[in-house]
């Protein structure tokens, strides 16, 4: 398995549209082979990340690098003016 961690940072005031264009997004990439799970956590405040679970890497860049990623990820910035961080990967053990 493949484990990536997202942080991302928007705007508290756009929260719940944020959680509804993120099970749009989901209904779209779930249909990748491979994504065993895509979940949506806060810390305490106003951090958010997105957990993204894989049967492989390669299943992974597959999504990644797929035309309805590049479009979610565009209207993410646009819409929420999100801002992703750098990502943390693992390979679970």
């Amino acid at each position: 398995m493949f484990l990536v961690i997202i942080d991302i940072n928007f705007k508290k005031e756009l929260e719940s549209d944020f959680k509804i264009w993120f099970s749009k997004s989901h209904n779209i990439l779930s249909k990748f082979e491979g994504l065993v799970s895509r979940r949506l956590v806060n810390s305490t405040g106003d951090k958010h990340s997105i957990i993204v679970e894989h049967q492989s890497r390669e299943t992974f860049d597959k999504m990644y690098q797929s035309e309805e990623y590049t479009r979610l990820q565009s209207e993410a910035a646009s819409s929420f003016k999100v801002k992703p961080l750098k990502p943390s990967v693992y390979n679970l053990v």
